[in-house]
């Protein structure tokens, strides 16, 4: 499957630049819909909607958010991959879902999301932070590897379910640096911070927007962020990667449409997608949610499934991850 995913995205790269030179400019002739296979007034349903109220005047016409939520966004993208490719539907994509669910063994899907449905362009990216209850024993990720590795199978990490991002990048770090803290998995990333802040389970790694408020009520201390760059609201706090080599972990969220959407259409959309993104307003609406904004380009979307390719299936195959 990953030689032929490849080949797959190194042809839509080319798709990406030949429509960097299509001459029609691509404009929708009716209402726009964007599906997120996710429930209303979460992250990812804020990012859709500030970027699809943006999206109106560039585009032309109303662009329609629909929730269809289910399969952790699989019911939503296996609908918009029957919908007909003319630019009219597009799907909100996670980075989980193109990079890590459909190499998890025993993780049954309704489609091959890489043949079914092409990138339109990246939206914006969520810090990702590690952290631990106030209380806890350690204040560094050097201090917490040297606990782990001096009370072997003794410590733990919670995650909001098997294969998600929370998952991989703790077996990530096991891996990179020869611990074995345990995984607890839970059924979503809430519950699994409650028993956090009790101190049942000794780290958790997530969304930065999720810890925000128990950071700032002093219930969670943050220890490092696993993005590549700082972030505002904690400029001082270490990098993950300063500990455990290479390590970022990128909790990206994009847009697609249906296979066979033409060059010129994606063209239509990015060309679209760069002016809202760009625009300092947006931007703000962004930030304040606790999103970095990207560019918005096939390109880079394309790059980014690469990279996740490269690095998250053999995580899952080295540390044995299975959905049972």
């Amino acid at each position: 499957m990953f030689r032929t995913t490849v080949k797959t995205l190194l042809a839509l790269t080319a798709l990406a630049l030949a429509g960097g030179e299509a001459q029609a400019q691509w404009k929708p002739t009716q209402d726009v819909k964007i599906m997120i296979g996710f429930a209303p007034g979460g992250g990812g349903d804020t990012l859709t909607r500030i970027v699809a109220s943006a999206l109106e005047p560039h585009l032309g016409k109303r662009v329609i958010v629909e929730n269809n939520a289910g399969a952790n966004g699989f019911i939503a993208a296996e609908a918009v991959s029957k919908a007909r490719p003319d630019g009219h539907t597009a799907v909100f994509a996670t980075m989980s879902m193109l990079t890590v669910a459909p190499y998890l063994p025993g993780n049954t899907l309704p489609i091959d999301i890489h043949k079914a449905l092409m990138p339109v362009g990246v939206l914006a990216d969520i810090p990702m932070i590690m952290v631990t209850y106030q209380n806890a024993p350690f204040n560094t990720v050097p201090e917490l590897i040297a606990r782990a590795k001096a009370n072997r199978g003794k410590m733990s990490f919670a995650s909001g379910g098997v294969g998600s991002i929370g998952h991989v990048a703790g077996e990530y770090i096991n891996l990179a640096v020869g611990t074995d803290i345990l995984h607890v998995p839970y059924r979503g990333g809430a519950p699994a911070m409650v028993d956090l802040m009790a101190g049942r389970v000794d780290l958790q790694i997530g969304p930065m927007p999720d810890f925000v408020g128990a950071i700032a009520e002093k219930k969670l201390k943050p220890l490092a962020l696993a993005s590549a760059e700082p972030v505002a609201l904690y400029p001082g706090l270490p990098f993950l990667k300063d500990s455990v080599p290479g390590f970022v972990a990128q909790n990206w969220f994009g847009l697609m449409t249906p296979a066979g959407t033409p060059a010129e259409t994606i063209k239509g959309w990015n060309d679209a997608l760069a002016k809202v993104l760009a625009d300092a307003d947006v931007r703000k609406r962004l930030a304040d949610n606790g999103f970095i904004p990207m560019k918005g380009e096939v390109g880079e979307m394309v790059a980014l499934i690469k990279d996740g390719q490269a690095r998250w299936p053999k995580v899952i195959q080295d540390a044995k991850i299975k959905v049972e």
